[in-house]
């Protein structure tokens, strides 16, 4: 029987049997990638040993070294090079910056941001080989965001690193190349914590390297399965796309967090979490979906962005956020579609729910009260389904702006009018009901 169920063909498989998918498809894509895996993990734990037990210089020039493998892992030296005059652009601007500042006492750390992003917009839609630059953009946003924050630590009275301090920080090797983004203290830190790990650090590590494998396994393979092709659904057929896509994201994150463990990065829990996929997959609102799909990054953005557009409104500090996020990514169409979205379905979904908890004093806020005064707690039968309507909402949202990330970079790819247009735009239109009903 059960190697009946091995090799059997299943049409929701394409005509593959599961034997097949396992052999064809799991196996070819674990063991594609698992070399490189392994060896960024060595350079990683290589690096650890060194923070921990060698001088603070060594620390420094250690994770140079171990950047430079590590890319060389992934991209072309052509790329590397650009990389590395992209760092050296960073390092002078953030220099004349500090000088500036010292001197005329005005604030300049703006000038940083300024620079990144006309840098990245330049490379998005300038750049002669669009092939490297798509291979190697998540390098560059993760080390314009380190930048970036450094500029500002050093106008907030952080101390101005030397060039091998500084190249240490950018080409980290625990985050050079998947991220996630880390303050310049967080990555001193680790000559600390490396000398704190226990056996706990081991499993969780051996923890999420499974979770990553099964999360490139269910992007590259298993999605079809648990939502099979056979559902003649346009609905459906959008969500396993962005299913696809979501766990294609997960499946670096817990790379990232993995890396990290091993470069000597984590909590006292030795955890170091990057993405939170349950509460991405049911979510309670769009505003948790946005902290918990990239933990540090929203970090980032709320600290350096987000803080800084407040005083001029909080609608304006939303947008604006997400803006520099789309620009950070390059201003690809796609992704600024989705994040300018974003920021506008979150700011409708924050209003309304404020304005329902005000009227019927209920906890219907996008997050749970600290300590709740409201009559209507969350417990409530009543609440309880007023919150899983606006869930399902979220779930319509995250399958209508998934579609458009399932081919970012491909130049044959349907619009973003073509892809939105097939699902009726029913979600802006959904949005467009809710935003009139906080005016009545």
């Amino acid at each position: 029987m059960l190697s009946y169920l091995l090799h059997s063909q299943f049409e929701c498989l394409g005509g593959l049997s599961p034997y097949d998918v396992w052999e064809l498809c799991i196996q070819a894509s674990c063991m594609d990638i698992a070399p490189k895996i392994v060896y960024m993990l060595i350079y990683n734990l290589v690096y650890q040993l060194i923070s921990a037990y060698f001088s603070h210089k060594v620390f420094h020039l250690c994770s140079i070294v171990g950047g430079f493998a590590v890319m060389r892992l992934a991209i072309s030296h052509s790329n590397i090079t650009h990389f590395l005059v992209f760092l050296a652009v960073g390092y002078v601007c953030m220099y004349c910056a500090n000088r500036v500042h010292l001197k005329k006492q005005i604030k300049t750390e703006y000038i940083a941001v300024l620079l990144c992003i006309v840098y990245l917009l330049l490379c998005e839609f300038v750049y002669p080989n669009q092939d490297d630059w798509i291979q190697s953009r998540g390098l560059f946003m993760i080390a314009a965001m380190k930048i970036i924050s450094l500029c500002f630590d050093l106008q907030n009275g952080h101390y101005f690193p030397s060039p091998y301090v500084y190249a240490g920080y950018m080409l980290c090797p625990a985050n050079v190349m998947f991220g996630p983004w880390i303050s310049f203290t967080e990555y001193n830190i680790a000559r600390v914590m490396s000398q704190r790990k226990k056996f706990t650090w081991v499993l969780r590590t051996i923890h999420v390297l499974l979770l990553s494998f099964f999360f490139l396994s269910m992007s590259n393979c298993l999605s079809i399965i648990v939502i099979p092709s056979v559902i003649d659904n346009k609905w459906i057929s959008a969500y396993r796309r962005a299913f696809s896509f979501r766990c294609s994201h997960y499946f670096i994150s817990f790379l990232s967090e993995a890396t990290m463990l091993c470069g000597g990065y984590g909590d006292s829990k030795n955890q170091y979490v990057i993405t939170r996929p349950f509460d991405i997959e049911l979510p309670t609102s769009l505003v948790s979906v946005v902290v918990s799909w990239n933990i540090p990054m929203h970090r980032f953005l709320k600290k350096y962005v987000y803080l800084e557009i407040l005083r001029f409104g909080y609608f304006k500090a939303i947008l604006g956020t997400y803006l520099i996020s789309s620009l950070l990514h390059g201003f690809n169409l796609e992704i600024a579609a989705v994040l300018v979205t974003i920021g506008a379905y979150s700011f409708v979904q924050f209003r309304l729910q404020e304005k329902l908890a005000r009227s019927f004093n209920a906890c219907l806020r996008v997050r749970p009260c600290r300590t709740c005064t409201h009559k209507y707690k969350r417990s409530n039968w009543l609440i309880k389904l007023v919150l899983l309507i606006f869930a399902c909402i979220t779930i319509c949202d995250l399958i209508f702006l998934g579609v458009l990330m399932d081919s970012v970079g491909y130049p044959d790819a349907p619009s973003i009018y073509e892809k939105w247009g097939d699902l009726d735009f029913l979600s802006h239109w959904v949005m467009l009901g809710l935003y009139i009903i906080t005016f009545i």
